[in-house]
């Protein structure tokens, strides 16, 4: 990055936070008129501009690898869209501020297009001003229209951002953390939920499981010390004094004293969480990525999901992803208080799954896998059908399929040998294997109650063949024994701790144990 764009972003995203806090001092002293906009919808405004900019590290000084000068050094186009973006918010403040300092008029419909030097005198504004207000809009309202949409296009540029950056978050939670967490409290808990897990024979798969919930643990805290530093904004007030602008320092100055303005003060992106990660740096911008990037940041489509016949867990103990309502209070786009990433997921469906993607709740549970950790149900079972839950179909006569490859080699050898040489026989069983079209409702490495409530429920078809289910049903029931453990992964109290300590559009995160339907 050429020293054109040395903290060029962070010195025009602390300049707005300054413009935002005037803005709100005068228009307190103003009181609740038709023609202005309340100080309580202003502090939204400036807490919805801190998340953003303390999300993607907008406050940090070039210099830092968490900065977003930093991730955009090798974009400078993008960077000056952000800039752009950032000169229009500030503009735009500066204007609401010359209106409610009295030093220009607010003015209504038609007047908006005059000049200044063309604009009726004051007793004319003054005139017939209340029925004026109840049927036009003001200079002043339409300004903080224009402050939301630009506040807004800045959470877009930041999906778009986020989702062109290649990175592996939990390998660098993994790395980053001084002090990880001990794994024996959530492998003894895997062990305690599910009891078929603590045999001798599932030990493995236990120790497995419960140190992927340490691990997504460990994801959690790196995103929240992670938000924080790059969150971390200098003083109001401390930025360089200028003796031509001393009024306007005065004002930052006093606003930064001032303790007794809890309207402000609660809209302070503040730490939560003492640090124990070493120092971070944001990902770097891939241009190649940003072709795609705003595309991949609308929501996935749904998929049909398969319903077993009986649930998994009782209702009364089964942990939920908090809803959506609660998290976003109804402001979009918001901040994900899991990743700690900006979305704009509108749907309950999207965002349990955004979360799921989040904790990667999936374990392969074949005990010689290296492959041990999936974001997506469908991925995780794909794996499994395509490496380990698979079959072997002899094309050559109506023989039922082979559950191993020494079985149907066997088999191969022994009823088929003149059709074939022994060097043709590796290919020939590459062809034949197949995923299994179904499955033992026993082979649940979790529970036996799913095959004994089938059973009965389906009391003929258990004396007179073997009952199996779905290859869609298994991975239904079995991921979701999965979604259990990884959401256990969520700290308690971790939705009070949000809600102290961040604006509504941050606020929310949790587990919500109610029953209910999904």
């Amino acid at each position: 990055m050429t020293s054109r764009w040395a903290s060029a972003i962070a010195t025009q995203a602390r300049s707005c936070v300054d413009d935002f806090k005037i803005l709100s001092s005068l228009v307190q002293d103003l009181g609740h008129q038709p023609q202005w906009i309340s100080n309580s919808m202003i502090c939204d405004e400036l807490g919805r501009y801190q998340i953003w900019a303390g999300n993607i590290g907008a406050f940090q000084e070039a210099q830092l690898p968490v900065s977003l000068d930093y991730r955009l050094r090798a974009q400078p186009k993008i960077a000056n869209q952000i800039i752009e973006l950032l000169g229009d918010l500030e503009e735009t403040l500066k204007d609401a501020c010359a209106i409610a300092s009295s030093e220009r008029h607010n003015r209504f419909g038609s007047s908006l297009n005059l000049d200044e030097d063309d604009k009726p005198p004051d007793s004319c504004y003054a005139y017939g001003q209340e029925t004026i207000v109840d049927n036009q809009r003001s200079e002043f309202q339409e300004l903080f229209e224009s402050i939301e949409e630009t506040i807004t296009s800045l959470f877009k540029m930041s999906m778009m951002i986020r989702n062109a950056t290649p990175r592996d978050r939990y390998h660098k939670a993994a790395n980053a953390l001084k002090e990880p967490f001990d794994d024996r409290y959530d492998i003894d808990h895997v062990g305690h939920k599910f009891p078929r897990l603590a045999t001798e024979d599932s030990e493995w798969l236990k120790i497995r499981l419960g140190k992927a919930i340490t691990q997504r643990r460990h994801y959690i805290r790196y995103c929240r010390e992670h938000r924080d530093r790059l969150s971390r904004e200098p003083k109001p007030g401390l930025t360089n004094y200028d003796p031509a602008n001393s009024e306007r320092q005065a004002k930052i100055m006093d606003l930064a004293n001032a303790e007794s303005r809890p309207d402000l003060k609660a809209y302070t992106v503040a730490a939560r969480l003492t640090g124990s990660i070493a120092p971070t740096s944001a990902s770097t911008l891939v241009p190649a990525n940003l072709e795609t990037a705003e595309e991949a940041s609308d929501e996935a489509q749904s998929q049909t999901s398969y319903a077993t016949l009986v649930g998994v867990d009782d209702a009364s103990s089964r942990l939920h992803v908090v809803s959506l309502k609660k998290v976003t209070k109804g402001v979009y786009p918001f901040e994900c208080p899991y990743c700690g990433e900006i979305q704009n997921i509108r749907q309950e469906r999207s965002w349990r799954k955004h979360v799921l993607r989040d904790l990667k709740p999936y374990v392969c549970t074949f005990e010689e896998c290296d492959l041990r950790i999936f974001a997506d149900r469908y991925a995780w079972f794909y794996h499994e059908l395509q490496v380990h839950r698979i079959e072997w179909c002899c094309h050559l006569c109506p023989h039922e399929p082979s559950s191993s490859l020494d079985i149907f080699q066997g088999h191969m050898r022994s009823r088929h040998s003149d059709s074939f040489s022994e060097a043709q026989l590796p290919a020939l069983a590459k062809v034949s294997q197949q995923p299994v079209n179904g499955i033992l409702p026993s082979n649940c490495p979790f529970c036996d109650e799913w095959a004994k409530k089938l059973s009965e429920f389906y009391p003929h078809a258990s004396q007179t063949e073997t009952l199996v289910v779905t290859p869609a049903q298994f991975r239904h029931h079995v991921g979701a024994h999965m979604e259990q453990l990884a959401l256990f992964a969520i700290p308690r109290g971790f939705e009070d701790d949000e809600s102290a300590n961040s604006t509504g559009a941050a606020a929310g995160i949790g587990m919500d144990t109610s029953s209910r339907k999904e």
